[in-house]
């Protein structure tokens, strides 16, 4: 059984007195320790959850580290850190999963960091949950945490005005309860208050993105979206949609389209929602949106018109002209990329133009001359290399890399 130590202890037997709690609202803290035996050769490679310094309850990078390198015993079993020894300590968390940190034993101290996940071959010391020792006096404590019970988390979630924190409620909810956060979601949206309908809008739009009942939130979205007047909630709720618009009726659709004479924020969202749709009256809403007076939706706009090219009719191409004089460089490129995509060798001398003063952002303008396949570029290109081979790597390597591509062609 543990004995009783300074601070923290790392427990790896379970008396059976006192048998860690598997209750729902209750969460351990658990440690796991591993020696490290050699490399190996792997391919596989990931992305890696960032560690956090701080688990909470006391439980942080820096005091682990500390009682490890002193006196202190901290592991109930007799232990000897050998080199690259790596302890992990982990908290289950209801957003991220879980939360963690690592420490790794390196000439003869314990430090913040890890062996490589992938190619290090290891075996398992030991794992357990961890306790706390007050004082001798006292029985030592597991660390725990204890979760909100649903009724509190929903009063917490109503009463918090933090954006933040009702995004953080919302993802427990529904991963705990998305039974219940779909009733409770279907009650707030047919509220007359702007804030419990905003809510109960960010219910169903996690219930949506855990692919919960999609079908039926789906229709819910729509329905909200014929009697919202809240810019925030219907910007809120085409945002989420696009990902299913290859199944909209036409009549979707055509609804849809109506919301191009909205604010900013809902235009923006709108594009999202009908993106890649080969569609007249999406084609139209682009169309009419690269003329907009805000940038960032001429942008959005061209570069969602540009990317229909199984459709080349005469006004995506005469919209995409007229982007090409855009005062704006961005929308400019993409319509010339776009144009390019199509073959049009019209481009040529708009390309000329823009090539004369690239910069290292001017990737899409280079993209665009490998489209049209045009070896009578080279020289320009050769040009251009030779203008900023000591001043801009990064370009200089663009331009390469086009001039690769223009003499490889037979």
């Amino acid at each position: 059984m543990c004995q009783a130590n300074n601070r923290i202890i790392f427990c790896s037997c379970v008396d059976k007195n006192e048998d860690p709690s598997t209750h729902e609202l209750t969460v351990y803290y658990t440690w796991d320790l591993v020696r490290y035996l050699g490399s190996r050769e792997s391919k596989v490679r990931g992305k890696i959850m960032m560690p956090k310094k701080d688990l909470g309850n006391g439980i942080t990078l820096d005091a682990i580290r500390d009682q490890l390198n002193s006196d202190v015993t901290t592991f109930d079993f007799d232990y000897e850190p050998s080199e690259r020894d790596c302890l992990r300590l982990e908290i289950s968390h209801p957003i991220e999963r879980f939360r963690y940190f690592k420490l790794i034993f390196i000439d003869g101290q314990w430090t913040s960091g890890a062996n490589d996940v992938f190619t290090s071959i290891t075996e398992e010391i030991g794992r357990g949950n961890i306790k706390r020792n007050i004082n001798s006096s006292l029985k030592d404590q597991w660390v725990t945490i204890t979760k909100d019970t649903i009724e509190i988390l929903f009063e917490k979630l109503l009463t918090t005005t933090d954006s933040s924190k009702q995004w953080d409620c919302i993802a427990e909810l529904v991963q705990r309860k998305p039974e219940t956060s779909f009733y409770k979601g279907h009650v707030l949206i047919t509220s007359n208050s702007y804030m419990e309908r905003l809510v109960g809008t960010r219910i169903f739009v996690k219930l949506y993105d855990s692919d919960y009942e999609p079908e039926k939130v789906l229709n819910i979205f729509f329905d909200l979206l014929k009697s919202e007047e809240e810019e925030e909630i219907i910007s809120l709720i085409l945002s989420v949609i696009g990902n299913d618009n290859m199944n909209f009726s036409e009549q979707q659709i055509e609804f849809l389209c109506k919301f191009k004479s909205y604010g900013d924020d809902v235009k923006d969202s709108l594009m999202t929602a009908i993106s890649d749709l080969y569609n007249e009256k999406v084609i139209d809403v682009f169309i009419e949106l690269s003329k907009d007076k805000n940038v960032e939706i001429r942008e959005t706009a061209v570069f969602n018109l540009g990317h229909l090219t199984e459709v080349d009719s005469a006004k995506i191409k005469e919209a995409l002209w007229n982007s090409v004089q855009d005062k704006n460089k961005q929308v400019r490129h993409y319509a010339i990329e776009a144009l390019s995509e199509r073959k049009n060798e019209d481009i040529k001398d708009i390309l000329l133009k823009e090539l004369e003063t690239i910069d290292r952002h001017g990737n899409l303008i280079l993209d665009a001359i490998e489209n049209l396949n045009n070896k009578s570029f080279i020289p320009h290109i050769e040009l251009q290399i030779e203008k900023h081979k000591n001043t801009a790597n990064h370009l200089t390597k663009l331009l390469q890399r086009t001039l690769d591509h223009l003499k490889s062609i037979t």
